[in-house]
């Protein structure tokens, strides 16, 4: 029983890191869409190729203990910003509020 509960929550970190991945990826392709600058675009590429091989990994994983990819938490999480949006955003005073940041900015909230 215990073990059933300790590896469903290990499922359930797997599935949120993945989500996480397929978000900064997403957010990668509009920040390297919007850049002009030839040598920070290639630096956000290269970054965009290692977090498709995290999101690889990841999802073998997820299929080697059984368990997909979750569509609820990479879809519901937050709407990533525009690159713009992204630049124009005051840094987080503490990394402990930049999740809450980031769900209120993708509601429309404003920041606390």
């Amino acid at each position: 029983m215990a073990d059933d509960r300790l590896q469903q929550k290990l499922v359930d970190y797997v599935e949120d890191a993945h989500a996480m991945e397929r978000n900064v990826s997403t957010m990668l392709d509009s920040m390297i869409s919007t850049t002009d600058d030839p040598e920070i675009r290639k630096m956000l590429e290269d970054h965009k190729r290692q977090i498709q091989e995290h999101e690889r990994r990841l999802r073998e994983r997820l299929d080697a203990m059984g368990a997909g990819t979750s569509t609820i938490k990479e879809v519901g999480g937050w709407e990533p910003p525009s690159s713009r949006e992204w630049a124009t955003w005051p840094a987080p005073t503490s990394p402990a509020r930049t999740p809450r940041r980031l769900r209120h900015r993708a509601h429309g909230d404003s920041c606390l």
